[in-house]
C-alpha cells in the first residue's frame, strides 16, 4: 500500500503545477460576469419596487425587478445590526430550483447581536444614521452608499454591475434583445451554460446557469486588504489586465508565489482602513480589481462573482482597521480560546514512523536541551490511511508512548483526513456507510474517488447527524489506544481528491441529498473542522480542543489553527510566510503560522535558521516536512546552527505569558494577534504597502528576512520610541533604515509604553513552567510611561468561564510601578524580576510598597537597563513599586 501512496504522490506532484488549475476563461460564469464589466453597450439596472418596501423586524423587506420588466423576480431584505453593521440579501421569488443559502447558525455568530431600527424610510431610500455611522440604500437603481463621520467609504452597485441569473429550463433562448430574462448570460459572446468541458472532465451543469455578481467602490482610498488565501502581496493588486483573485479551496501541492489563484483556504472579507464588505457566499467566487478616480479621489473597483447562491452580503463601517476584524471576527466568531501548549513549540514531519522514533525525537530534545510540547504524526501510524486506528506493528503501545511523553508535560497530534477507506475491514468506514452520511454522486450513490488510502469516500459534513457521528469517532472508548493527550489534525479537507477536477470532487456531488456541492464547496473544510472540535468537547466536555485544519472558511477561528500548506524550502516562501498570515489575520482568524523550514526540498542550516527565528514569532509554531526531505530536527545541522535555533524557541516560550494574553483578548475580545502596520499606523502612508514587517499585538515588531547571507535590512521604524529587543538598545532613527543584522536573530523592536510579562526560567515543556515566577519586561515611552496586562488561568480548561482566571494591570507613571488585580484568583506564582527600558536617569533607591510591608530592592544598572530583583511581589496581590532619584 505504500508502493501505491508513492506513485500517488508522485503524479500529484506532475499533475498540479499552475497550468493545472482553472482559470477564468474556464469558467463560464467568471467569463460572463467579466464580460458584462466591460460590455458599455450591455447593461443591467435593478431597483426596488417603492410600494413593495415593508418595515419589518427593524429593517426593510422588499421586491425587486429589472428595468425591463414589468413584474419583480427578486425579493431582498436589509437591517441594521447594533455593530454598525448592515445586511443585504437578494433571492429568487419561486426560484425553478431552491437556491442555497448557508444557515446563520452555521458559519454567523448573531448572538447579542440585535437589529436597529430605519432611521428615515422614504419613496426612493431607506436610510439608517446612527452616530459617526451611516448607510444611505437608494431604491433606483439599487445602490448602497456607507458613511464614516459624513465621508463616504463605500458605494455598493456604483458600477451597476448587479447580476442575478435566474434558473431556467434549457429551451429558454436568450437573445440581445429578449429581455424576458435580463442577466450577464445575455453578454454578447460564446461560452457555455449547461456544459462545461476542462481537459478531461466534464461538468454537466443540470440546473444551467445561476452566478450572482456585485460591484463595490472604495473611495478615498489607494490600498485594500483581505480575501484571503493567496501567496500575493498584502496589499491587493489590480486584476484588470490579468487573472482576478479566486476563492476555491483546492490541495495545491506544490503553490507558486505571486499568484491570485486559489490555495486551501479562503475568507470573502475584505477592507480598507474604515469599511469592510463580506461576501457570504461558499461557492466558487472571483474577485476583479481595479483602480480608479471617484469623485477625484483614488479609488479602488472591485467586482464580486460567484457561481451559484444567493446575494447575502454585510457592510462594515468602522473607526480604524483594528475595529473592522473585531467586528467581522465576532460576527463569524468567536474565536477558540487556545490550550497553552498549542502555542508553543510543535516537532513535525511526514512521518516519524515508529514509537521507537517517537521516542528518539523526544529523547534528542531532552539531549540538546530544546523546549518542546508537541510531537505529531502523520498519514503513516495509520495501517493504510484507516484513521482513527493504530498501525501497532509500529506503534505496539500507542498508550505507553503518549503517556509517557506526557510524563514531561508533552502531547500528541494525529492526523485524521475526511476521506475514509473503502477497505471492508475498516469498521468507522462502513459505519458511515451503513448509515448512509457519505458524500452523493448526481446518481444519489454513495461517491467514491481516490485518495491515500486508495478508493475512499467522504462524509457528508453538511449533515448535522454525520457531523455528529464523526464527533462520536473521538470518544475514547471509539478512538482506541488514545488518551485526552491526543489532539487532532484535520488535512486534505478542501475536500482533496487525487484525479478528480482539479484534484477536488466534481461540482455535480450531492449534499443533505439535493445541494450540490459547487453550491456549498466552501463550506467543506470549515464542517470537517467543526465536527472534529465538537469531537474533542464530546470526549472531555471542559478540555479546551486543539485541531490544526489546513482548509478554511469565514468563521474558521470558531474551531482552532490553520496553517499556510504545502510551502517550499525556499528564502522567497519564508518570506512570503508573513503576508500570507497576515492575510488570514484580517478575516479574523489570528492561529495562523507556515511549515517552518519550508514542508518541500532540503533547506541550508542557515534559512533553517532563519525561519525558526520568523516562526518563533508566528501565532502558531511548528516545524513539518515532506517525507522524502533530509531530516531536519534542531540538532542536524551543527553546533552552531543548533544553538541559534534552541535560542529562538527559548526566546518563544520566555514570551509565552504575552502569548497567551494575546490569544485570550483574542477569544474574548476578538483582537488580532499578528497586525500589519497600516492597522497599526492608519495616518502613516509610508506603511499601506508594508507586509514583511508586522506587530505581535500591540508591543512587538518584526521584520522577516528575505535573502541568504543578509547583513542588512531596510525596514520602516514608524513613531513613538523603540528599543532592539535583543540588546535592548534604543532605536533613534524614524523613516525608513537599514538596520544591521546579525546571524543570531531577525530585528525585533520593543515599542516603547508597554509591559510586556514573560517567564525567563526554562523548562522541557509549557506545562513545566505553570507555577513559575514572572518576570516584567517594562518599555517607556518618551513620558516615561507604560502600561500592561496578564492573563492566567490552568492553562487547558473551560474553567476560566466560570471566573477561574486571574487578570493583572501593571502601569508605569510618575517613578512607580502600579501592580493591580483586574479579577482575582489563587495562584502562587510570583514576579521574579523587573527590567526597565528607557528610564531618563538611574534610581538612588527602590522599594517594593505591598500588603507584606515595605522593602527596600535589590536592583542592576547595566548601560542603561534597569534590573530589579523582587522576592515578595506576588501576582494574586496589589503592590506598587517606587523609584526615588
Amino acid at each position: 500500500m505504500k508502493t501505491l501512496a508513492f506513485v500517488v504522490l508522485v503524479l500529484a506532484v506532475l499533475a498540479v503545477k499552475r497550468h493545472e488549475f482553472k482559470t477564468c476563461k474556464d469558467l463560464g460564469f467568471c467569463v460572463r460576469n467579466r464580460a458584462l464589466a466591460r460590455n458599455t453597450s450591455y447593461k443591467i439596472s435593478y431597483s426596488i419596487v417603492p410600494e413593495s418596501v415593508v418595515k419589518a423586524a427593524s429593517g426593510i423587506t422588499f421586491k425587486v425587478k429589472s428595468d425591463q420588466e414589468s413584474s419583480p423576480f427578486l425579493t431582498g431584505e436589509a437591517y441594521y445590526l447594533s455593530n454598525n453593521v448592515l445586511r443585504f440579501y437578494l433571492n429568487e421569488i419561486n426560484p425553478l430550483h431552491k437556491r442555497y443559502h448557508t444557515p446563520d447558525d452555521l458559519i454567523l455568530n448573531l448572538e447579542n447581536i440585535h437589529r436597529k431600527d430605519v432611521t428615515q424610510l422614504t419613496s426612493t431610500q431607506a436610510i439608517w444614521a446612527y452616530g459617526d455611522y451611516k448607510y444611505i440604500l437608494t431604491y433606483s437603481p439599487i445602490n448602497i452608499q456607507g458613511y464614516y463621520k459624513d465621508s463616504l467609504i463605500y458605494h455598493i452597485n456604483e458600477r451597476s454591475l448587479l447580476n442575478f441569473e435566474r434558473y431556467r429550463t434549457r429551451d429558454t433562448v436568450l437573445s440581445h434583445n429578449d429581455y424576458n430574462l435580463i442577466d450577464a448570460t445575455g453578454v454578447p459572446g460564446d461560452y457555455p451554460l449547461w456544459e462545461e468541458n476542462w481537459r478531461d472532465f466534464t461538468d454537466n451543469n443540470p440546473r444551467g446557469p445561476s452566478s450572482i455578481g456585485l460591484d463595490i467602490t472604495f473611495a478615498k482610498t489607494s490600498d485594500i486588504y483581505g480575501i484571503p488565501e493567496h501567496s500575493d502581496s498584502l496589499s491587493l493588486i489590480d486584476t484588470e489586465n490579468s487573472e482576478p483573485y479566486r476563492l476555491y479551496n483546492l490541495d495545491v501541492f506544490e503553490f507558486e508565489l505571486n499568484e491570485r489563484m486559489t490555495l486551501y483556504g479562503n475568507i470573502p472579507f475584505i477592507l480598507n482602513k474604515n469599511g469592510g464588505f463580506f461576501w457570504n457566499n461558499p461557492s466558487e467566487t472571483w474577485v476583479d480589481i481595479q483602480s480608479s478616480a471617484y469623485n477625484g479621489h483614488s479609488s479602488k473597483r472591485i467586482h464580486w462573482f460567484s457561481e451559484t447562491g444567493v446575494l447575502d452580503i454585510f457592510l462594515f463601517l468602522e473607526a480604524n482597521p483594528i475595529n473592522l476584524v473585531q467586528t467581522f471576527t465576532r460576527l463569524t466568531g468567536p474565536p477558540s480560546f487556545p490550550p497553552m501548549f498549542s502555542i508553543a513549540y510543535h516537532q513535525c514531519r511526514w512521518n516519524y514512523f515508529t514509537q521507537k522514533e517517537v521516542k528518539e525525537i523526544e529523547q534528542g530534545f531532552e539531549d540538546h536541551d530544546i523546549p518542546m510540547d508537541v510531537i505529531w504524526l502523520d498519514i503513516e501510524h495509520t495501517p493504510n490511511r484507516m484513521y482513527f486506528t493504530w498501525d501497532y506493528s509500529s506503534f505496539p503501545e500507542p498508550v505507553k508512548m503518549i503517556n509517557e511523553l506526557a510524563e514531561h508535560g508533552r502531547k500528541i497530534v494525529t492526523i485524521v483526513d475526511p476521506h475514509m477507506s473503502k477497505r471492508n475491514n475498516f469498521q468507522v468506514g462502513q459505519g458511515f456507510k451503513d448509515k448512509g452520511y457519505y458524500v452523493k454522486n448526481q446518481n444519489g450513490d454513495d461517491y467514491e474517488g481516490h485518495c491515500w488510502p486508495g478508493t475512499s469516500s467522504w462524509p457528508d459534513f453538511m449533515r448535522e447527524e454525520t457531523r455528529d457521528y464523526w464527533a462520536s469517532q473521538f470518544e475514547l472508548k471509539n478512538y482506541k489506544d488514545t488518551t485526552l493527550d491526543v489532539f487532532i489534525w484535520n488535512d486534505m479537507n478542501e475536500p482533496a481528491v487525487f484525479g478528480g477536477p482539479e484534484n477536488t470532487m466534481p461540482k455535480t456531488n450531492l449534499h443533505m441529498f439535493d445541494v450540490e456541492h459547487r453550491e456549498i464547496h466552501n463550506l467543506y473544510g470549515i464542517m470537517t473542522h467543526r465536527a472534529t472540535y465538537e469531537g474533542l468537547i464530546k470526549r472531555s466536555p471542559n478540555d479546551r480542543p486543539f485541531i490544526l485544519s489546513r482548509a478554511f472558511y469565514a468563521g474558521s477561528q470558531k474551531y482552532g489553527a490553520i496553517w499556510t500548506g504545502d510551502n517550499m524550502a525556499k528564502w522567497e516562501y519564508m518570506e512570503a510566510s508573513v503576508p500570507m498570515c497576515l492575510g488570514v489575520t484580517l478575516g479574523g482568524l489570528s492561529f495562523c503560522g507556515s511549515d517552518v523550514g519550508g514542508f518541500f526540498y532540503n533547506p541550508s542550516a542557515e534559512l533553517m535558521e532563519r525561519w525558526y527565528q520568523i516562526g518563533a514569532y508566528s501565532p502558531f509554531f511548528r516545524s513539518h516536512a515532506h517525507i522524502e526531505t533530509d531530516k531536519r530536527e534542531p540538532w542536524v545541522f551543527g553546533e552552531e546552527s543548533l544553538n541559534r535555533i534552541r535560542e529562538s524557541i527559548k526566546e518563544r516560550y520566555r514570551l509565552l505569558p504575552y502569548w497567551y494574553t494575546l490569544f485570550y483578548e483574542h477569544a474574548e475580545m476578538s483582537l488580532p494577534i499578528m497586525r500589519p502596520l497600516f492597522m497599526m499606523y492608519t495616518e502613516d502612508l509610508n506603511v499601506s504597502k508594508i507586509d514583511k514587517q508586522y506587530f505581535v499585538g500591540e508591543a512587538i515588531m518584526v521584520t522577516g528576512l528575505s535573502k541568504p547571507s543578509q547583513q542588512s535590512v531596510k525596514l520602516y521604524v514608524p513613531e513613538g520610541r523603540w528599543f532592539d529587543f535583543h540588546g535592548y538598545k534604543e532605536i533613534t532613527v524614524r523613516g525608513y533604515t537599514d538596520a544591521t543584522v546579525t546571524k543570531d536573530a531577525v530585528p525585533v523592536y520593543l515599542k516603547g509604553g508597554h509591559i510586556i510579562p514573560m517567564q525567563n526560567r526554562q523548562r522541557r515543556s509549557s506545562a513545566l513552567m505553570k507555577n513559575d515566577p514572572y518576570s516584567l519586561l517594562v518599555v517607556l515611552d518618551s513620558s516615561y510611561k507604560a502600561k500592561g496586562t496578564l492573563f492566567v488561568d490552568d492553562f487547558k480548561t473551560f474553567n476560566y468561564k466560570n471566573g477561574d482566571y486571574l487578570t493583572s494591570i501593571f502601569e508605569f507613571s510618575d517613578n512607580s510601578l502600579r501592580y493591580s488585580v483586574d479579577h482575582p484568583w489563587s495562584s502562587s506564582n510570583s514576579i521574579e524580576t523587573i527590567t526597565i527600558l528607557g528610564l531618563p536617569n538611574s534610581p538612588n533607591h527602590i522599594r517594593l510598597e505591598s500588603g507584606c510591608g515595605n522593602q527596600d530592592l535589590y536592583f542592576t544598572i547595566i548601560d542603561q537597563v534597569l534590573t530589579i530583583k523582587m522576592t515578595k511581589a506576588k501576582i494574586n496581590e496589589p503592590w506598587v513599586i517606587v523609584l526615588d532619584f
